[in-house]
């Protein structure tokens, strides 16, 4: 017998989890259902692929690709999802989705290949894992094409890949020790008191860019500094409320909060 359970795999894949903890206090972590009945800790992932796909439409970019991963995995639809909401509100009619078999950067430079094996290549990269877009950078270099000068890439996670890589990864990036230890807590309040009712924890979330890419031009190369932060903001005239998965197309994106920021990250 378990005193308690964090798990960080999609629930639609693990059809039998439910069973086998049973009545345990149970918490989870990032990847998470809509039950009301689990506390959960992790990012809004619809609005951090908004965020991100933003930045890249708003530099100019037309032609926005997406690598995307599983679809059993809520964080991979809602990110799609937050991806094709984008699009529409710009009206931009190029949409092409790759999907890659897995989460490392062999698969993410086969689906980045295919990308640009098709008549009309893209002109900008979203990945949801930034192991992904790492691949996808290998990809585009072996095409003897540049990044972000031919076609920007943006990853996502903001993990320590995002910075070995060369060049740098653009990435959201998202607070994964902290959302550990919130995850944790909440496991701990469980414990404690088993009646008490399920929490869900939204954690902040960021566009990271490496200085290189940024025309202010006198910093240090290499730093990385905090572009974009952002939750959503309920616009009162848009009538956007969290319906699950549900998206709302005419949502307006000026219903996300966006922070620039000046000091290296």
């Amino acid at each position: 017998m378990v005193d308690g359970v964090i798990t960080m795999n999609a629930l639609a894949s693990l059809p039998e989890l439910t069973t086998l903890i049973g009545d345990a206090p149970w918490v989870q972590c990032a990847e998470y259902a809509d039950a009301g009945n689990i506390s959960c800790v992790g990012i809004n992932d619809l609005d951090a692929a908004q965020g991100a796909v933003l930045s890249l439409a708003q530099s100019g970019r037309q032609r926005i690709a997406l690598i995307n991963h599983d679809l059993s995995y809520r964080y991979a639809r809602l990110r799609e999802r937050g991806y094709k909401s984008v699009l529409h509100v710009r009206d931009l009619s190029y949409q092409q989705v790759a999907y890659a078999s897995d989460l490392s950067a062999a698969a993410g430079k086969a689906a980045m290949e295919s990308l640009l094996a098709a008549k009309e290549r893209p002109d900008a990269v979203f990945a949801v894992a930034d192991s992904l877009a790492a691949g996808a950078l290998r990809a585009i270099a072996q095409a003897g094409l540049r990044v972000p000068e031919d076609i920007a890439v943006i990853g996502f996670d903001g993990t320590e890949l995002a910075e070995m890589v060369s060049p740098q990864l653009t990435t959201v990036e998202q607070p994964s020790r902290d959302i550990g230890r919130t995850a944790v807590t909440l496991l701990l309040k469980k414990i404690d008191n088993p009646t008490a009712e399920a929490e869900r924890v939204m954690m902040d979330w960021r566009v990271i860019t490496p200085r290189q890419y940024l025309r202010s031009g006198a910093d240090t190369p290499g730093q990385r500094s905090n572009v974009v932060a952002g939750r959503r903001l309920v616009n009162a005239q848009a009538k956007l409320v969290d319906h699950g998965e549900d998206v709302v197309e005419n949502i307006g994106l000026n219903a996300l909060i966006l922070r620039p920021y000046h000091g290296a990250g």
